[in-house]
């Protein structure tokens, strides 16, 4: 919105004692800010121990006015998870033991209305059995509502089949 200031004629005096003779007015126009959301989805499957599984996380700019700052996505995997990869556009990830980072420079801002995806490849281990729920964040500075920046999913998980042929 905007913020209007008005001052009355003769209620400013300069250091040479110069007084404004008519009313001044000023108009401030707020720019909005970004508000990130963020989801996460296993997209319904089964994870199986021994093989990888994938999570989409999907970070929107539902603000008024597109990202200004580097934006931060952190997901601390759960006992069983192990990282594998990670990407989306202008995203970079890695991995410190079970904390994933991905992180977007403030030089590729999110616009307004704009959803970006980032594919999570994560090593599936028996710990995980039977199932895990596994959360991500979302932040950059400058965000008018933190209230709804994490992400959660929880995914079954399946023992590896065990085959044997006998003769």
């Amino acid at each position: 919105g905007n913020l209007i200031n008005q001052v009355p004629a003769g209620a400013l005096t300069s250091t040479q004692n110069v007084s404004n003779l008519e009313p001044v007015a000023a108009t401030i126009t707020s720019t909005g800010l970004s508000h990130l959301t963020i989801t996460k989805s296993d997209g319904g499957a089964t994870f199986t121990v021994g093989l990888n599984g994938t999570y989409t996380l999907t970070v929107t700019n539902t603000g008024t006015a597109e990202t200004t700052g580097d934006i931060t996505v952190t997901d601390t995997l759960t006992a069983g998870l192990t990282f594998v990869s990670g990407m989306g556009p202008s995203f970079s990830c890695s991995a410190a033991l079970q904390v994933v980072t991905c992180t977007r420079l403030a030089a590729n801002p999110i616009a307004i209305g704009t959803t970006v995806p980032i594919t999570l490849v994560v090593s599936v281990g028996p710990a995980a059995l039977p199932g895990v729920t596994n959360s991500a964040t979302v932040s950059t500075p400058n965000e008018s509502n933190t209230g709804n920046n994490t992400g959660s999913d929880t995914t079954p998980v399946a023992a590896t089949a065990h085959l044997s042929i006998t003769k």
